[in-house]
Parts: C-alpha cells; sequence; structure tokens
C-alpha cells in the first residue's frame, strides 16, 4: 500500500480528493458563498494530509451505491456526521447532514424490456422494472460545513459525483433538508398540549381509583370518578362473559396480528431498503398458487375486520334493543377516543420522537398532510373529504366502518319500520354493494388490486386505487352486509341450541371449502389484474374478491359455531384470544406509529429478508398491544363509561353506585345496573 501510494507522490497522480479541489476551484462562487467553499477546501486539504478531524467528516459520506439493484437512498453515517470533533474543538467548523435528490437520467420513463445490462446506463437506468420501481433518481446523504447553503451544497455534490458518476448525464441535484450539527429541538406549544393532556387522564385515573376506595357515597362526583376506575376498566378487559363468540375473538385476534405483519411489510419499501429487487421479486407473477397471494396479501385481514364488525352491530341491535341514535353515539365516543390520540400525536408529538437520515422527509410528509385534515379526521369523514391527506393512511378503516355502521343501522331500522320497503331497500343496497367496485374499475380503468406497481406502493397516496376504491366505505360495504346476515342468524338460530347440526365430515368438507375459495381469490389476482390491461377482468375482479373473501370468513364463523368442530371449538375458545381481540383497535390505531419510529429512524438501507420482516413484526405486534392496553385503561374505558353515564340512565343501589360487602376479606364489586331504552 506504502507504494502504490508513492507511485502516486512521484507520477503526480491526482485522487479522488484532488479532483473535486480541483473541480470546486473551477466553480464560480458568489461572496455569500466564499465561507462555505473556504471550509470545504480546509476539510478536504485535511484529508490530504490524512488529519483525523477532517477524514472522520469526509468518512462519514460515500458515492451513491445500490442502484442496479432497487436501492434508492446511499446514506453515509448520519451519527458520525453531525458528531464530528470540528463541530467541538480546532478548527471550529461545524458540521450539517444534507439528504438531496440526484436525479441520474432526464429520459422518460422507458417499458419494461426496452433496455439491458448491455446498453447505456443512462438507457437501462431510465427503464421501469417488471414490478414499477424507478431508478432513475436517488437520494443522497452528504456531509459538509453548515455555513453551506442549499445551492452551495448542490455545487459541491455535483462535483463530488462527477468524480465517479454512474451515467453520462450531468446530474440534476435537490437538496431537500439539512439537519445541523448541534440543533436542539424546539418544541412547540402543541407538543406540550399533547403531553398535559395524557398527564391529566392518567392523573384523574388514579385520583378516581383512590377516590372510590375511600368514599361510597352517591354522588354525580362519584359516578364520575367510577368512570375512570382502573379496578372496573381492569376488570372489563380480563373478564370472560358468557355470550362471548370465540370464532370471533380468535378471528379478530389473527387479523390484527396479520395486519401489523402485512404494514411491516408494505412500510419497509416506503423508507430506505438496500435489495429492492429481491422484495420486487415476492410480489412478481409466479407460477405456483401460494407465490401470488403476495400481490393482494392486503385483503385478508381488512375484510374480516368489517364481517366481524357487521355481525356484531347486527348482533347488538337485535338482542340490546336499544335506541340507535344512543347506539350510534356510543360507536362514535367508542372510536374517536383512540383516534384523537393517533391525530394529535401526529400534528404534535410525531417528529419529536425520532432523527435519522430520512426521517425529515417521511415523517414530515405525514405531518403536513395531519395538518391539512385533522378536522375532517375527527368528523369521520376523513376517507372522502380531501382524502389524498388522510391522517396517517392506516386510518381510513375508521371512518369506514363508522359510516357502515350507520348504513347498516339505518337498515335495521327500515326492516322494524316497515319490511317491505326495508326488504327492498336492502335488496338495493347489496347489490350495489356487490357491483360498484367493479363499475368504478371500469369506468376510471383502474387496476383491480392496491398493489399493483412498487412505486404506488412507496407513494400510496398517489395510488388511485386507494384513494378511488380502496378507502372508500360504500365499496367495503359488501363484506360488511355479509356480516349483519351472519349476525342475524347467530342471533335467531343461536348456536347453543343448534349446535352440532352440521356433522363433522360436512363440517371439515365445508372448511376445505371456504379455505380453497380464499386461496383462489387471492391468487387469481396475478391473472386478472397484472399484465397487459384488461378493463373488462380487472372490474370482475374487485367487484367479486372482497366479497368472496367475505363470504368465505362467513362460511367459516357458520360451521364453527353450528358444525361438529369441538377440538377447534375449544382452541379458539382459549381466554388469551378473547383478552387480545380487545386490544385489536387500540393495536390497529398504535402500531403505525410504532412502525414509522422503527423503519423511518434506520440509519442505513434495511435489508429485506422475510424472516426479519416475520421478527420484526412480532415485535411491533407485542409493543403495540402494550400501549393498546394503555389506551383501553385511560382512554377508550374511561370515554365509553361517561359516555354511557350520559345517554344511558341508572338505577341508584341502596348505597349509590355500587354495593361492597366484605367476604373473606376480600371485596367484592357489583357494577350499576342499566336500564336500556
Amino acid at each position: 500500500m506504502g507504494y502504490i501510494r508513492a507511485e502516486y507522490i512521484k507520477n503526480n497522480l491526482k485522487t479522488e480528493v484532488d479532483i473535486v479541489i480541483d473541480g470546486l476551484e473551477r466553480l464560480d462562487w458568489s461572496e455569500q458563498e466564499k465561507p462555505c467553499l473556504d471550509q470545504t477546501l480546509q476539510v478536504l486539504n485535511g484529508v490530504k494530509n490524512y488529519t483525523v478531524w477532517a477524514v472522520w467528516i469526509w468518512n462519514s459520506m460515500h458515492h451513491p451505491v445500490g442502484s442496479f439493484y432497487g436501492s434508492k437512498y446511499s446514506l453515509g453515517n448520519y451519527d458520525q456526521c453531525l458528531k464530528a470533533p470540528s463541530n467541538f474543538g480546532e478548527p471550529k467548523i461545524e458540521t450539517q447532514y444534507c439528504l438531496s435528490d440526484v436525479k441520474v437520467t432526464d429520459k422518460d420513463n422507458q417499458k419494461y424490456g426496452s433496455a439491458n445490462e448491455h446498453d447505456n446506463t443512462e438507457e437501462f437506468l431510465s427503464v421501469k422494472s417488471k414490478e414499477g420501481r424507478k431508478a432513475d433518481t436517488l437520494s443522497w446523504g452528504a456531509c459538509l460545513p453548515a455555513v453551506c447553503s442549499h445551492g452551495s451544497v448542490s455545487k459541491i455534490l455535483k462535483t463530488i459525483y462527477l468524480v465517479n458518476p454512474i451515467t453520462a448525464l450531468e446530474p440534476q441535484i435537490s437538496v431537500d433538508y439539512c439537519d445541523k450539527a448541534g440543533e436542539r429541538p424546539v418544541y412547540s406549544l402543541k407538543f406540550y398540549l399533547f403531553i398535559f393532556t395524557i398527564i391529566s387522564l392518567i392523573i384523574a385515573t388514579i385520583a378516581s381509583s383512590f377516590y372510590l376506595e375511600y368514599n361510597s357515597t352517591d354522588s354525580t362526583l362519584r359516578r364520575i370518578a367510577y368512570s375512570f376506575s382502573l379496578k372496573r376498566n381492569w376488570s372489563s378487559f380480563v373478564k370472560i362473559t358468557d355470550d362471548e363468540i370465540p370464532v370471533l375473538s380468535f378471528t379478530k385476534a389473527l387479523a390484527v396480528s396479520f395486519t401489523t405483519c402485512v404494514h411491516v411489510f408494505v412500510f419497509i419499501v416506503a423508507g430506505s431498503i438496500s435489495n429492492g429487487h429481491d422484495y420486487d421479486n415476492l410480489i412478481s407473477v409466479k407460477d405456483n398458487t401460494f407465490g401470488n397471494t403476495f400481490q393482494h396479501i392486503d385483503l385478508p385481514a381488512v375484510e374480516n375486520f368489517f364481517v366481524i364488525s357487521g355481525l356484531l352491530l347486527m348482533k347488538g341491535l337485535m338482542e340490546k334493543k336499544r335506541n340507535p341514535i344512543i347506539t350510534l353515539i356510543q360507536r362514535y365516543v367508542r372510536l374517536i377516543g383512540s383516534f384523537s390520540v393517533l391525530i394529535f400525536y401526529t400534528l404534535a408529538v410525531s417528529e419529536y420522537v425520532g432523527d435519522g437520515p430520512i426521517w425529515k422527509r417521511i415523517i414530515g410528509r405525514e405531518q403536513k398532510a395531519c395538518v391539512k385534515s385533522w378536522l375532517v379526521g375527527l368528523l369521520m369523514l376523513g376517507n372522502y373529504v380531501d382524502s389524498d391527506n388522510i391522517c396517517q393512511q392506516v386510518s381510513w378503516y375508521i371512518p369506514a366502518d363508522y359510516h357502515l355502521a350507520v348504513m347498516g343501522t339505518a337498515l335495521f331500522c327500515l326492516w322494524q319500520w316497515n319490511r317491505r320497503i326495508g326488504k327492498i331497500t336492502t335488496i338495493i343496497a347489496v347489490t350495489l354493494s356487490m357491483v360498484i367496485t367493479g363499475i368504478t374499475t371500469y369506468t376510471k380503468r383502474l387496476p383491480g388490486i392496491l398493489l399493483y406497481d412498487v412505486e404506488k406502493l412507496i407513494h400510496v397516496r398517489d395510488n388511485v386505487v386507494y384513494t378511488d376504491t380502496y378507502m372508500k366505505s360504500h365499496h367495503r360495504a359488501g363484506s360488511y352486509f355479509l356480516g349483519m346476515a351472519m349476525g342475524y342468524i347467530i342471533t335467531v338460530y343461536r348456536p347453543t341450541k343448534y349446535r352440532g347440526v352440521i356433522s363433522k365430515e360436512c363440517s371439515y368438507l365445508g372448511l376445505a371449502a371456504a379455505f380453497m375459495l380464499g386461496l383462489k381469490v387471492l391468487s387469481a389476482a396475478p391473472a386478472w389484474c397484472l399484465g397487459e390491461y384488461n378493463a373488462w377482468s380487472s372490474a370482475i375482479y374487485a367487484a367479486l374478491n372482497r366479497n368472496l373473501w367475505a363470504l368465505a370468513t362467513c362460511v367459516c364463523i357458520g360451521i364453527t359455531e353450528y358444525g361438529d368442530v369441538q377440538m377447534l371449538r375449544r382452541f379458539m375458545s382459549w381466554p388469551g384470544f378473547t383478552i387480545f381481540s380487545r386490544l385489536a383497535y387500540g393495536v390497529y390505531i398504535t402500531h403505525s406509529l410504532i412502525l414509522e419510529r422503527f423503519l423511518f429512524s434506520q440509519r442505513n438501507p434495511m435489508h429485506y429478508d422475510m424472516f426479519n420482516l416475520i421478527l420484526n413484526g412480532i415485535g411491533i405486534l407485542i409493543t403495540s398491544a402494550g400501549l393498546a392496553v394503555l389506551l383501553w385503561l385511560f382512554v377508550e374505558s374511561p370515554l365509553s363509561n361517561l359516555a354511557n353515564l350520559l345517554l344511558i340512565p341508572t338505577k341508584k343501589t341502596l348505597n349509590g353506585i355500587e354495593n361492597k360487602r366484605e367476604i373473606n376479606g376480600q371485596t367484592k364489586i357489583t357494577d350499576i345496573k342499566t336500564k336500556a331504552f
């Protein structure tokens, strides 16, 4: 190595640093830019002399790599840059980490197959991959003096890039943002309001719990305090009642677990990934059935949630016979508590909980969207009004579920008022729900599935399927109505009376048929929707796939409740599934926040690997479940209890809100009884 270096000196061969210095000195610099040039040259000359502080800065960045294998980000070392010795000693050169976009070709995106590995690199990188991935732009992280403006940073990066370019084109470089060393966050008023609100809820809950222990007289204050009682809310969380439906608890627990893992799979591509082509291969069309299920991996969990929600709505309306308006208000309160925390957190706190090379880019994008649409979100209109800016991309399900609850309740009331009109309206609504997605897909020439293009998965707000059909409530009505029909059957023909009417042979045959139907729906997506576009096949698949999956789910529920499948029912009756199912909504609310913190604070591109994705999914699921318990105890249950206190009259007991008796040294609490309308 010493010999090689001596030859460089002897023959006056220029190193990369020498070329960069020469390039910078040839450029035109304004008076305002001179301090930037001087400090940059000071760093580069220090690198030539192998001075630690200078090499420290230079070593924290590198030329773009991985562009030919689906890696968009070349991030260097974010922490090394911002903690360089020159920030704290002599010479005093403060550093900044800048993330820039480098466009390496100015050609329009070409069709897949129009270039190969023997063509010019500019031609090759202008071609979208078969799965839709672009390679014409890369994101590059660089460490430079903090005195440099965005324009100066662009000049310096262009000079460095041209030392080792990947195309013949002179690059177009735009600086996104720069993080300066030692820069401390300035916390906003919204941040302090969020912290104050959360602390207030915790204090109110703890104080109410102590108050109930030492005060037994009936009063309005005590009734309010009882809504916040930790003992009461914990009991409602862990208590297993006789009217539980094990198959629903199991399905909810499975669905929310699957949703978390799927979102890890989807979110990772929106961040930095080192082997994008391996990821693309997973969602490419294959010759085997199971391999082709990944293109529609978004389907199972969401449709199961809608089926269960519809089933429980119908069951509740028929059994409890409460005022429908009261029921809808209770539903809104049940949803809005945790949803408000999600929105408030995104607006006020999210930007402060992490950092890293791409943190500001992605979290800033989510926060800006939330600023525009937070009020619409609280009004449960986010999936229709300004839906391109919906606050948190996964939150579309919340207003959709509420809209369908309103729709389902209206249909139920019509049946109660006039069965003939109710029947006609229901037939029309169900028929429309079955075909509306197909009609929209055909008329707008949309793809039949969500995951049809990698770039539209990375930038899902630009995905026309996501904005036009996927998140819209009326496109989800078919699954919900099938769930309501199943709820009607379970309520009228109680499983406790009709259990076992389906023989064991027919039960397992029916389960196998439902499984095959679901598998066929998932694996048929490539044949119907990918490849050369066909409006009719996309429309037919879009119209049928969700309803057929929901039908398969209802068949499984029906067989589990009415069939001779004792072993399966005993497995699903495990109390853990019931308890975890109560956290489903809280996990759904919190898991995206944990995912954002985990994925978008990464310092370097992650390596896509299915084992790692599953492992990370399990960790995020457990963390989200812990946060969901806190939401249950401090937000969801107290708000629901307060709503019930206001909406449903209570009978007073002799000793007030609850009767306490000491039995064997323990306190037995009998909850207040409610009288429904």
